[in-house]
């Protein structure tokens, strides 16, 4: 049973409180207040059981006060944006030579089809890549097959970097104008830091990358690589003595692959004797896989020339392969070259042909 409490009623109203204490208690105010002519008007008030217990000191039934929980905390802020590619470093984006550049190259076109992808060196004529050098403006002009003769506008660089600068600066990506105009083409070339091989100084690579369209609108890819270098004059070619040379290749392949890989290159300059191999590999992207020793056979080098040229004996094939190259440098210091010939794709195990670039210095 509640426990009832008649508090008082000096007012001349009747007021009772009661007070329950069970399991759900409460305070109940009654106010009873007579009213003439009408019945009796009855207010009831209900406050809550917790704060009763609380003012009475009593109740054991383990009821506690409602809170609001706190509102979450703010997420953190984001964390700051990566930083930005650095400036590129002071200096000239490739070689500077007062006399013109010799210039081989490799790559072909494709509407992404393979048997619409041409490839083939440039067989030491002046017909496909060139490459120039202005000393009066610092400027490079490249001269590409179905593009546009134009200056090289630099993009920005490549390599790896944190917030301090460069940790490892590797060449600059640029674009291409349209003649001696403002306007761009969509074409990329990619030119080595000069200062970036070490073990090269007369002779560097480049690459490039760009889209045409066909007669009927279609994009057309055309990508390949180059190497340039200042020549060797006729005259400073050694005649007595021999020596070797190491080198690291550069190409494509009918399949759309990247070639990597290594030279090694002994001429007999008194007798005008060229032995060799490449070893190629092929990238997919991640791994390089050998593709076997392309051992030079029919070279022809005559003492005191400034070229060279051979074929390849390739493994499982005996399709026909070629390669040339210039002396670079003084004294014939560097050389570079290009080259074709077929492999097999680790795989597909078909057919294809690679195409590509050497650049070797003197050991």
């Amino acid at each position: 049973m509640p426990h009832r409490q008649i508090i008082g009623s000096s007012s001349g109203h009747l007021h009772r409180l009661w007070t329950f204490v069970e399991q759900n208690p409460a305070w109940i105010l009654r106010t009873e207040i007579p009213m003439p002519g009408l019945s009796r008007l009855k207010l009831v008030g209900l406050f809550g059981a917790a704060i009763a217990l609380t003012a009475c000191g009593g109740g054991g039934s383990g009821a506690g006060v409602a809170t609001v929980p706190p509102p979450p905390p703010p997420p953190p802020p984001p964390p700051p944006p990566p930083p930005g590619p650095p400036p590129i470093p002071d200096g000239s984006i490739g070689l500077q030579s007062n006399l013109p550049f010799v210039v081989v190259s490799a790559g072909g076109q494709s509407d992404y089809s393979p048997e619409r992808w041409p490839v083939g060196p440039t067989k030491l004529s002046a017909d496909d890549v060139q490459f120039a050098y202005s000393a009066a403006d610092g400027l490079y002009t490249i001269s590409i097959p179905d593009f546009e003769t134009g200056r090289l506008v630099t993009l920005g660089g490549n390599g790896s970097y944190d917030e301090s600068g460069w940790i490892n600066f590797t060449g600059t990506y640029n674009t291409v104008t349209k003649g001696d105009s403002g306007e761009l083409q969509d074409l990329r070339v990619t030119l080595t830091w000069p200062e970036f091989d070490d073990n090269l100084t007369y002779s560097s690579l480049g690459s490039w990358s760009g889209y045409t369209k066909d007669a009927e609108g279609n994009d057309i890819m055309s990508r390949g690589v180059f190497a340039y270098g200042i020549p060797t004059l006729a005259g400073e070619i050694p005649v007595t003595g021999s020596a070797g040379y190491a080198g690291q290749v550069r190409g494509v392949s009918s399949d759309h692959y990247d070639i990597y890989g290594t030279v090694d290159l002994s001429f007999n300059f008194a007798s005008g004797a060229l032995s060799g191999v490449m070893n190629p590999s092929v990238s997919d992207g991640w791994d390089l896989h050998p593709l076997g020793e392309y051992r030079f056979r029919d070279t022809v080098y005559s003492a005191g020339s400034t070229t060279f040229t051979g074929k390849f004996d390739v493994p499982g094939s005996t399709d026909d392969s070629w390669f040339g190259g210039y002396f670079t440098g003084p004294q014939a210091s560097e050389l570079i070259a290009s080259f074709k010939a077929p492999y097999i794709n680790p795989f597909s195990q078909l057919w294809g042909t690679i195409t590509g670039v050497w650049a070797a210095d003197k050991k």
